[in-house]
């Protein structure tokens, strides 16, 4: 073989082998040693590469890393800062020819990025040098693009062992140089909540201070009715971002506000101020109904709630930053709640919430109060303190708690206080006093003076609701003693037209079981509160009420009902029998031109399911009847329509 061709192979080996170079990449464990050292004198952090480390040159200049971390060998934890599946960081060849570096774009794969929150206010640790800071006249360095797949951040407090996670990270930032357009687009999830966020803006120089107008748009779907648009004029200067002049929208309606965020120490500061139109947070899904009044002859039957949550609060982020902030709103909804209008200040302070509920429009009324979170221990608390005056009581428990049986105009005073991580732990502590009080209402699809008849017969399995029964009352009250999540009462009472209830009795929040022993009336009186009502008529026999508060066992309280109802209901129509006879039968009154008596003791005889006793020997078409109008000349023919709407008539 000539020397020609030798030497043509040996040219064609070499451009193949530079070639292959130039693809697959040269070997960098040179460049990364190098790397290592800079980073470690410079900003103290230690450089870990187990994977493999390339220089690839073809199409462009590329470095390629696998398996990294960075450390902090000071913080004597073994965790690391940040930890990437792999990074791949390309060069523009032309600049980098003329000894400019400048980096096309950065790709990170399954970066992991823990940051170790402190929970006191300290001196934030030392910056980098100017040098690590690109401050020290070297030869600045541009990076065109930012990409990150799937990456993580992690919110962590060392000593109780305890994180917060954002998960799920997409990131695409082009970062083109200072004065150009920058534009920022993520998307994560924190738990099951998606997130999104695009930012647009002018790059900041590295000179330092200046005014940067920025658009910024922010998702939060079921969160927020719709996408948050805003627009505002950014300062930093000495670690402290403000945001003056915002404004934007939230779906259709409009905010504004100012945010300043001191970032100097180890735990962030936040000073906040909003005014909102309309905000609408955690909105009804699409379809639910805000509230189900009940159409005319339409039963309202709220659904059976399921049981308590055992799932664990996330409130550990309280810990990681102060803050203040103040709200008001014209129209605030929080899920199917609505307080209009709103002022609301909450300060957060070494991991305790102080939520001030200044005086706001709440269903036609008015409420104030205060909530406190505590979450810088182990366990949970809680304590809420409010008062409500004038509300209309049936929207505002059909949109709280999904609770319809109950209208009227309503008074409450509540002081309670809990404790644990769930809320099955917060309401198996919950404790404190509840007096509530109803007025000029009604109870939806109860008929109490019907529910009476019917226990003269049967022991009742649930309210036996109907939507086109009511009772009307004048006042309904009673004072909640609270305790180990069971709430006991001493003196429920309620009274209206021809109806009076007394009772007595615990609600256990925990189980949604009552066990109450109440005494239900019919009473010849149209009068409601304040009546000088004293002897009432009706069961004579407390009531007792037991069980699921849905579908609860009603019965007499009379002894063996359990064992012998038959003989327990015929002792209830003896009684009922001596009673009526007060009121006279109709020879008694025949003759004499009234006829109220008998009426009376007729309609109430039907009520217990008795005979007419006090005519043992004339059958009841012998009485006199009420005149053909209907009126009664003992009662106005007001009340003894009414009495007999009660009965069912």
């Amino acid at each position: 073989m000539s020397k020609g061709r030798i030497a043509a192979l040996a040219l064609a080996a070499v451009l193949l082998g530079a070639g292959a170079l130039a693809v697959a990449g040269i070997p960098a464990g040179f460049l990364v040693e190098a790397f290592k050292g800079r980073i470690e004198s410079e900003t103290g952090y230690r450089l870990r590469v187990s994977g493999a480390a390339r220089i690839g040159l073809w199409p462009n200049p590329a470095l390629s890393l696998s398996d990294i971390g960075v450390l902090d060998p000071r913080s004597g934890s073994r965790e690391e800062l940040f930890a990437a599946q792999s990074v791949e960081a390309g060069m523009a060849l032309a600049p980098l020819l003329r000894g400019r570096v400048e980096i096309a774009g950065i790709a990170i794969n399954k970066p992991i990025v823990r940051i170790a929150m402190a929970r006191e206010r300290a001196p934030a640790p030392a910056s980098p040098s100017p040098a690590a800071a690109g401050g020290s006249g070297g030869a600045a360095i541009d990076i065109g693009r930012v990409t990150v797949k799937d990456g993580m951040v992690i919110l962590s407090d060392p000593r109780r062992g305890t994180e917060s996670r954002v998960e799920d990270i997409q990131l695409d930032a082009r970062w083109p140089g200072a004065g150009r357009l920058l534009d920022v687009k993520g998307e994560g999830r924190i738990g099951t909540q998606p997130l999104r966020l695009q930012v647009r803006s002018t790059a900041p120089s590295r000179a330092g201070i200046a005014v940067h107008p920025i658009d910024l748009q922010f998702e939060a779907p079921g969160v927020l009715e719709g996408p948050l648009t805003a627009t505002t004029n950014v300062t930093l200067a000495d670690k402290v971002l403000k945001a003056e002049n915002l404004s934007g929208r939230i779906g259709t309606h409009g905010f504004a506000g100012t945010l300043a965020a001191d970032f100097s120490a180890a735990r962030p500061s936040i000073e906040a101020a909003f005014g909102f139109q309309r905000l609408e947070l955690f909105p009804p899904v699409p379809g639910e109904a805000r509230r189900s009044e009940p159409a005319a002859g339409g039963e309202a039957q709220p659904a059976s709630p399921g049981p308590w949550s055992d799932k664990a609060f996330d409130l550990d982020d309280l810990n990681f930053f102060d803050a203040v902030i103040r709200l008001t709103a014209t129209d605030l909804s929080i899920g199917k709640l609505r307080l209009a209008p709103v002022s609301i200040q909450a300060n957060i302070a070494s991991g305790v919430l102080d939520i001030a509920l200044n005086r706001s429009g709440l269903y036609e009324g008015e409420v104030q109060g205060r909530v406190i979170v505590d979450a810088s221990g182990p366990t949970l608390t809680q304590a809420m303190r409010f008062d409500i005056d004038g509300v209309r009581a049936f929207p505002l428990l059909s949109d709280a708690a999904g609770f319809t049986a109950i209208d009227g105009r309503m008074r409450a005073k509540l002081d309670l206080s809990a404790r644990g991580n769930s809320p099955k732990d917060m309401v198996s502590t919950l404790g404190g006093n509840a007096d509530v009080l109803f007025q000029d209402g009604e109870l939806r699809g109860i008929n109490i003076a019907r529910m009476v008849r019917t226990l003269m017969a049967q022991i009742l399995s649930g309210w036996q609701e109907n939507g086109t029964q009511k009772t009307d009352f004048s006042q309904l009250s009673a004072t909640f003693r609270l305790a180990d999540g069971q709430a006991t009462t001493t003196d429920l009472t309620l009274t209206g037209p021809l109806v009076r209830v007394r009772g007595a009795g615990t609600a256990d929040l925990l189980t949604r079981e009552l066990s109450f022993r109440i005494d239900p009336r019919v009473v010849a009186s149209l009068e409601g509160q304040g009546a000088q009502q004293t002897d009432p008529l009706g069961l004579g026999v407390p009531v007792i009420v037991q069980g699921s508060w849905d579908a609860p066992q009603i019965y007499p309280d009379i002894a063996d009902i359990q064992n012998n109802p038959q003989a327990a209901f015929e002792k209830l129509r003896q009684l009922g029998a001596g009673l009526f006879s007060l009121f006279g039968s109709g020879d008694s009154r025949k003759g004499s031109g009234q006829s109220g008596g008998t009426d009376i003791g007729k309609s109430i005889s039907d009520l217990f399911g008795s005979k007419d006793t006090g005519n043992s020997g004339q059958s009841r078409g012998s009485a006199e009847q009420p005149p053909a109008d209907g009126k009664n000349n003992d009662l106005p023919g007001a009340a003894l329509d009414l009495l007999r709407g009660l009965l069912g008539k």
